[in-house]
């Protein structure tokens, strides 16, 4: 297992120094548009509060399904398919507890899964601290994805949740590893959070729509997104950038005479 004093960052930084033209940081693109020379991209510099227009030969969008097709709503001819794809909320609770008793199983981990419980477990948010003090306050962030049969109501159906009610939910399933947890709680903080990535779904992974969504436009504008797999996983979104950057080189490249 490999981590970095600034997690993931190492990796983000990694990569920008590697990047042959500038990243522009702060700038949110809104629209494509053909031009005889290739596209242009609409943005808007949020530093400078300006729009500008940026002009490319060819264009990679590694955005989801729901953000691409408005930034492709005004090319012409462009008869992408519909993706049906659907989102999920979590619920995400951060407990400071001054302490964690140890029920059945495995003792305190950096990871910890419940069996038999809907949750997706917690983390020991403080794993890394370097405090020799290992059995003092401690902070566990707790995941639950509400998977209902009809994700609209059960979105719906977690609004109407009060706070109140999801700390009870919540302590009820951790006490089953650690009991009496709730006397130990100093502060519990909840959250009902969308969720970008897609909810895997039984027939998307096989639906021909899927392939057909990943098909580029003209040669011109090239689809990179794990929504195109229809599971959202780090080896995924490696899989679709790295094929969408493969088929746009391949066709930037000039034909070779025969």
């Amino acid at each position: 297992m490999l981590t970095w004093p600034q997690g993931n960052n190492f990796l983000a930084e990694s990569l920008r120094k590697q990047a042959d033209s500038p990243i522009l940081p702060h700038t949110l693109a809104y629209q494509l548009e053909e031009t005889p020379a290739g596209l242009a991209v609409l943005c808007y510099d949020a530093a400078t509060r300006h729009t500008m227009r940026i002009e490319a030969r060819q264009v990679l969008l590694a955005t989801p399904e729901f953000i691409t097709r408005r930034l492709v709503a005004g090319l012409p001819n462009l008869a992408r398919p519909a993706l049906a794809l659907e989102h999920v909320p979590w619920v995400v609770a951060n407990l400071s507890v001054a302490g964690l008793p140890q029920g059945p199983g495995r003792p305190l981990c950096w990871d910890n899964v419940l069996y038999g419980t809907a949750s997706v477990g917690y983390v020991n948010a403080t794993h890394q601290s370097l405090s020799l003090n290992n059995h003092g306050p401690k902070v566990i962030t707790y995941y639950l994805p509400l998977t209902g049969p009809h994700a609209t109501a059960t979105r719906q159906a977690a609004y109407r949740t009060s706070y109140d009610e999801w700390v009870a939910r919540i302590l009820a399933e951790l006490e089953t590893a650690h009991p009496n947890l709730a006397t130990f709680v100093q502060r519990a903080d909840v959250w009902v959070w969308g969720h970008g990535m897609v909810a895997p779904t039984p027939g998307t992974i096989w639906n021909p729509v899927r392939k057909a969504a990943m098909q580029p436009w003209q040669n011109k504008v090239f689809f990179a997104h794990t929504d195109l797999s229809g599971v959202s996983i780090f080896e995924e979104g490696f899989y679709q950038g790295l094929r969408a950057a493969t088929e746009l080189l391949a066709a930037a490249l000039p034909t070779a005479n025969a």
